[in-house]
């Protein structure tokens, strides 16, 4: 099967039930950038049972049964990157509180070749992005923003300039080649604004883009609002 490339915001069967955001950009034809569609191996379904209070995650392997995974309490997700190999799921345990970003509680890796969940990263909240080769991934721990290597789980951890006890960041995006990550950060809940950050994984130097009268959002690459 091709990657096929879309200039099109498309919902694909790789997404189950999870926390998404309801506002929509329509950028200028002269910035949107191409989104790629990969080939669909996984889908899946998170199913909680109150009964018991487990939550069964159901894999589906090109249509036919997979694996399935019971965990404890409620939680629900998403399907987020895969290949062939390896499904890359992000997991949402109930949360509550004045949260701006953070979608999932725990990232996994499934790898389908001996049937293994491993644990990426465990927080309270947290959004992630994969870079388009996935080779690493970004995501928030506590007040650090962290780089993980996909390949041996190894990660780089950076001190935001701006880490403050009322801060949360989010919407990561990797630009195209990789080498720089847009990072939206908002304060509140009094007196809510924030701002755009980029992080330059060459020099490992966070950048201001701009600021913001409101809570900002990275929508894509270059994208903000």
């Amino acid at each position: 099967m091709k990657t096929i490339k879309l200039f099109f915001v498309l919902i694909a069967i790789v997404l189950l039930t999870g926390c998404q955001k309801n506002e929509s950009v329509v950028a200028p034809e002269s910035e949107l950038q191409p989104i790629i569609l990969e080939d669909v191996y996984y889908t899946g379904s998170f199913k909680y049972d109150q009964t018991t209070d487990k939550t069964q995650l159901q894999l589906y392997y090109l249509g036919k049964l997979g694996d399935k995974f019971i965990f404890d309490g409620y939680f629900t997700g998403n399907l987020l990157r895969q290949t062939k190999d390896n499904v890359y799921i992000g997991a949402s345990a109930a949360m509550g509180g004045y949260i701006l970003y953070g979608k999932y509680t725990v990232i996994y890796k499934y790898t389908r070749a001996n049937h293994s969940l491993i644990t990426l990263s465990e927080n309270d909240a947290t959004d992630v992005d994969f870079d388009s080769k996935l080779e690493f991934m970004v995501y928030s721990r506590d007040k650090f923003l962290v780089i993980k290597r996909l390949v041996d789980t190894s990660e780089q951890v950076f001190t935001p300039t701006w880490a403050q006890d009322n801060s949360q960041m989010g919407d990561f995006k990797f630009s195209p080649d990789g080498k720089k990550i847009a990072i939206a950060v908002g304060w509140g809940p009094d007196n809510e604004h924030g701002a755009i950050y980029t992080l330059d994984l060459i020099t490992n130097k966070f950048q201001l883009v701009k600021e913001t009268s409101g809570i900002p959002q990275v929508i894509g690459w270059g994208l903000y609002k």
